[in-house]
């Protein structure tokens, strides 16, 4: 028995089977513009917060850099020179044992107070006297007249370290700015000394504004009014 033909749909079938399907094309479309919708919106929110987080980042960030800042500041670790130098001061002392030819059988380095804000390079120490010294890379008169003025509250902020001793200030220095800064260090009463030498480091006193163009401590050089050392 041969298999009857199988009837093709009728018109109006093929129009339903068409209109079906197109019906099912425009969900998936809509489906698909719905969900395009909602990634858009997530990866917006994300950025979003990404955006937030990165800005507070940042903010923290430049807290951070200036609590640095001001600590390197009240530190006097600012001026890399002059903290490098101050080091290699320290250690000629601290082997020395001696400043200007005064014993001192203590040396040691940085003294800061937090409350007050202020800060000193390093202190030299026998029985009878503190000698508490400023080291500059560059030495300026407004260096100096600064030191001048702080050092009288030494006793007052660092008290442990008097001990009924007298007080005296030393300034140490690797350039002159000028004859005038080394003129008011000795102004002062302050012990003065130029730092010579490259690789091993030797520290010069300077008694009076002659000694200055000594050969041991300015290098023979002739010119200094208005010059760097």
């Amino acid at each position: 028995m041969s298999d009857k033909p199988t009837p093709l749909p009728s018109v109006e079938e093929s129009l339903k089977a068409v209109a079906a399907s197109g019906a099912e094309t425009r969900r998936i479309l809509d489906q698909m513009a719905r969900d395009s919708a909602v990634w858009k919106a997530e990866q917006e929110t994300i950025l979003a917060e990404s955006n937030k987080a990165l800005a507070e980042a940042r903010e923290s960030l430049e807290k951070t850099e200036a609590t640095l800042k001001r600590t390197a500041d009240w530190l006097g670790l600012t001026n890399d020179k002059d903290y490098i130098f101050s080091g290699r001061v320290y250690d000629v002392l601290r082997e020395a044992k001696e400043i200007c030819g005064i014993a001192v059988d203590e040396v040691n380095g940085c003294l800061f107070k937090h409350y007050c804000n202020r800060q000193y390079d390093m202190l030299c120490a026998n029985d009878s006297s503190v000698i508490v010294v400023d080291v500059r890379h560059t030495l300026q008169a407004l260096d100096v007249g600064e030191f001048a003025m702080e050092l009288p509250s030494f006793p007052n902020t660092h008290p442990e370290h008097m001990k009924g001793r007298e007080l005296r200030g030393a300034v140490v220095y690797r350039k002159l700015g000028s004859r005038f800064a080394a003129q008011t260090a000795l102004d002062n009463g302050f012990l003065l000394m130029r730092a010579g030498g490259r690789k091993h480091l030797k520290l010069h006193q300077i008694k009076t504004l002659a000694d200055l163009r000594k050969p041991e401590t300015a290098r023979a050089r002739a010119k200094l009014h208005g010059s760097v050392l």
